[in-house]
């Protein structure tokens, strides 16, 4: 789960150094949760973690927690790292992915279809060595 912890916080940087809007899904009915039941939607939530939205943002093996406004109301979120489907950018949908009936992390990065098919990015190639399949 450290490995996992570091792609979140590695993508989420990513995201937000570019100036995009980092989305995560949730499934919102794994246990540990903490998110506003009243925005779930079939079983999960889109939150925007974009910096000026959130507050307090902390990633680690247990998960991602940070603070958020919901119509006013002040919320702890609480996310799980098992809990997290995907976290991208939602101007470009480049990101995580997890594919929840293998399991597999999916990394998805920039313009993949710019790129010949037999070069691969440096996070690629270091996400294939650690076992995760890449998607292009």
């Amino acid at each position: 789960m450290q490995l996992c912890a570091h792609l979140v916080q590695a993508t989420y940087d990513w995201i937000t150094a570019r100036k995009l809007t980092p989305y995560v899904l949730v499934n919102a009915t794994y246990p540990g949760v903490a998110v506003p039941k009243n925005y779930v939607k079939q079983g999960r939530i889109l939150l925007n973690l974009l910096p000026e939205a959130i507050t307090n943002l902390h990633i680690d093996v247990e998960g991602i927690k940070f603070e958020a406004a919901f119509s006013g109301s002040p919320w702890q979120i609480s996310i799980p790292l098992e809990a997290m489907q995907a976290l991208y950018a939602r101007e470009t949908e480049h990101g995580l992915y997890l594919n929840s009936e293998t399991g597999e992390l999916y990394i998805q990065e920039g313009n993949v279809e710019a790129l010949p098919q037999e070069k691969e990015s440096a996070l690629q190639t270091k996400a294939r060595k650690a076992g995760f399949k890449i998607i292009k």
